[in-house]
Order: C-alpha cells, then structure tokens, then sequence
C-alpha cells in the first residue's frame, strides 16, 4: 500500500505540472501561488487541529525555513522550466534530485559516499546531458544554435532539481516538527516570494474562464493530495521503495506530453530520461538492502560475528520507525493505519 501512495504522488505531481503547462495566460509563479494559498489553509487547519507548535521545534527552525525557501524555490524553477522546454525534459532533469541527495549528505552531513553513490551521480549527469545536449560538447554540436527559451529552461531544471536536494537535506534534519507546520510554512514562503516576483516580472491576472478556475483548482487539489500521498507512503514504507516509485513519473509526463501537448520527443531525451530514472530505481534498492535486516542476518551468519550487533541495529530501525510515524502520523486522513501504529506513537 505505501507503494501506492508513492504512485499517486508521482501521478498527482505529474498531472499537476501538466496542467501548468496547459494554462498558457497566467504567469506560472501565479499559479504555484494559488495553489500554496489553499495548502496553506489545509495544512495550517491541520496543524492547528492537532494543536502543534506552528512555530515548529526550536532546536529545527533553521530547517524549518530552509525547506520552505529551497521548496519554494524548486517548484517555482520547476513550474517556469516546463512552460520553456518539453514536459519530459523538465521532470526527468527535475526527479534527478534524489541521487544528487547523496553528494549534498556527504557534504553537508558526513554521510559515506561509495562507490555505488558516485555511479548513481555519473549515470544521472549522463542522463542530463543526453537531455540537455549543450553545444560546447563536440558530440552534441550539430551546427545549430540553442534558443534563449531552451537554455533558460534547462537551467530552470537543473536548479529546481538542485534545490529539490537541499529541500530533502532539510527534511532529514525535521525530526520533531509536525509535517503539517512544516507544509504550512512550506507554502506561506512561497506565498510571500512568489507575489513579489509576480509583480516585479509581470502582473497578476484573473482567469478568464471556468476551464482556468477549474484547471487552477486542479493544480492546488493535486498538490495537497500529493504531499498526502508522499506522507502515507512514507509512513507506511521505507524511504527505498518509496523512492523506486516516483521514478515512474517520468512514464506519466512522458504520456500526457504525447497525447496532449503533441511535443516531440528525441531518442536522445529518451535515453536520458531512461538512465535517469534507472539510477533513481538503484538508488532506492540500494537504500532498501542497505536497511533489510534479512540482509544484515546474512551478513551475520556469513562472518561469523556476534548476535549483539543485530539485536543493536532492530533497536535502531525501531526507533527510526517511532520518529517517521510520529512525523506523518497526522496525515493517516483515514483511520486505517491507527490501531496497528498506536503502540508506535510519542509526543514530540
């Protein structure tokens, strides 16, 4: 079931930038605006129903406004890179963010990095640019020139998927602060940037019809539900697994851009796209064997070392699994999860 949770938050982030690209005269920061407006009032009604401190924990504020200035960030350079360059090559460039997790956590958190790591990284940044194709590479310098709109919009991906790795860095750190007043203050930043930047670059503009208003709605449905789904599924399984499935993400934007926006694809983006997501897929299985205890008792049993250490390492995974369903605990919308968790929570 948490497998299908990440599923649907693959396809309701998908659908949701689709459906930017379709809404062609409305400024897109406008419309990540309209969309944090009513997460704000959701997420803001939730934290203020479990009664959580709105300000978050103290020793994680830091963290707190660092995910909501990096989040805003990440969608906003998301949201303007797909109205600039193909659907496809937004969002594959986009989700590459979980395998350049792994060099900001060795960096910024001391966490190792192997060899399998700094293959991850390789594949995606082949990946890239097989997607990109920058012209001061002879392979890629077909005598043509770039357009302004193409170079702007690749950039615009990369540093939403740079972004969206500094977001996920954040998030590691926010053990104790509800994931409701971190949502909240997720989209109140963006909120705030985002009308700024709107009225400096451009002007605000009504929608025009119903299919707007409903279309717009759409985007900010999709964006509460999508950050339900990422929170059941984390809640219900590893981070792993969780991640394998929202590679698929680039099958639904692949999709939507052929039956609907009649963009042409390469066979270069394709094989971009392909060893992107394959290397997100690796990352989540190396995640998933790396914490499977059932490899750990291999392990064990293989060198012959005491029992202590594995007694030692369940202590620890349950203690990992107390904090995350402390953390998303609140997002169980149905009760369906609640009997089997009870014994798992603590106040924070």
């Amino acid at each position: 079931l948490g497998i299908f949770f990440a599923l649907m938050y693959a396809f309701f982030m998908s659908t949701a930038v689709a459906l930017v690209k379709f809404i062609k005269d409305i400024h897109p920061i406008e419309i990540l605006v309209m969309r944090s407006i009513m997460q704000l009032i959701v997420f803001g009604a939730l934290a203020v129903n479990k009664g959580a401190p709105l300000l978050g924990n103290p020793n994680e504020r830091w963290h707190v406004l660092g995910r909501a200035l990096t989040g805003a960030i990440n969608q906003g350079s998301w949201y303007l890179s797909v109205r600039l360059i193909s659907l496809m090559d937004s969002s594959a460039i986009y989700y590459s963010a979980p395998v350049f997790v792994a060099v900001l956590a060795f960096i910024l958190l001391k966490e190792p990095f192997g060899i399998f790591e700094g293959i991850s990284v390789s594949i995606t940044l082949i990946g890239v640019l097989l997607i990109s194709r920058p012209k001061f590479i002879p392979f890629f310098n077909d005598g043509t020139t770039m357009t302004t709109e193409t170079v702007e919009g690749l950039l615009l991906a990369i540093l939403g998927s740079f972004t969206f790795a500094l977001s996920n860095i954040h998030i590691r750190k926010l053990q104790k602060t509800a994931t409701e007043v971190v949502a909240s203050w997720f989209s109140l930043v963006t909120i705030a940037i985002g009308v700024a930047l709107v009225l400096i670059v451009d002007r605000f503009r009504s929608p025009h019809d119903l299919k707007q208003i409903v279309y717009i709605f759409l985007v900010g449905l999709c964006g509460i539900l999508g950050q339900i789904s990422f929170s059941l599924a984390l809640k219900i399984e590893r981070a792993g697994p969780v991640s394998i499935a929202q590679s698929c993400n680039i099958v639904i934007v692949l999709i939507y851009q052929l039956a609907f926006f009649h963009e042409p694809v390469s066979t270069l983006s394709l094989i971009g796209a392909g060893l992107i997501g394959s290397s997100v897929v690796l990352t989540g299985v190396k995640d998933m064997l790396f914490n499977n205890q059932v490899v750990d008792n291999i392990k064990q049993t293989v060198t012959g070392t005491v029992s202590w250490k594995v007694d030692h390492n369940v202590t620890n995974n349950t203690d990992n699994d107390k904090s995350l369903n402390d953390k998303y605990s609140s997002f169980t919308v149905i009760d369906l999860y609640s009997k089997s968790n009870d014994k798992h929570e603590h106040s924070s």
